[in-house]
């Protein structure tokens, strides 16, 4: 059976951060089936703390990088996964408790390079609440519908809340 590796990239988003490490806390799939990887962005607040308060509930590692971006924290991510399947949340996220085990069933189902699983999340409520987040978060199902397998390019690929093959 596969594993998962959920890439978590943050900066300076502890409050909406220890909500989402509460939910993945609920998750259905067994915790050896999965690990959790915090890249923080340079954060100044209490990022690795909150991180360290989870360490024993969840199967978490902290790597803190100097302050270089989105794109740097996800690749990191991505080099220090051990797992096959990899998985990108978003810090600001709060997931269902069957979220995890859902990606990877899929995976294990159609086992095949070319899919992207995507998944919906429910907001932090502690974020503001955007045009862009309500249409996102309520047309889930139809926010691609000219989308083609055979067609896929960087202007229809989302980057959080997706899991692929490493």
């Amino acid at each position: 059976m596969l594993k998962l590796s959920v890439i978590i990239c943050t900066f300076n988003h502890v409050t909406s951060l220890k909500m989402l490490l509460h939910s993945i806390r609920n998750q259905t799939l067994s915790k050896h089936s999965y690990e959790i990887l915090l890249i923080d962005d340079g954060s100044t607040d209490h990022t690795k703390e909150c991180c360290e308060s989870f360490s024993e509930v969840i199967p978490i590692r902290y790597i803190r990088q100097a302050r270089s971006g989105y794109a740097s924290a996800a690749n990191h991510g991505l080099f220090a996964a051990l797992n096959e399947i990899v998985m990108f949340l978003n810090d600001d996220d709060i997931i269902e408790s069957n979220f995890l085990k859902s990606h990877l069933r899929i995976h294990n189902t159609y086992y095949d390079n070319q899919y992207v699983v995507i998944n919906s999340t429910i907001w932090c409520v502690d974020q503001p609440n955007t045009f862009l987040m309500k249409f996102i978060s309520y047309n889930t199902s139809s926010s691609f519908p000219d989308v083609k397998v055979d067609k896929l390019d960087f202007r229809q690929f989302c980057f959080g809340n997706i899991s692929i093959k490493k």
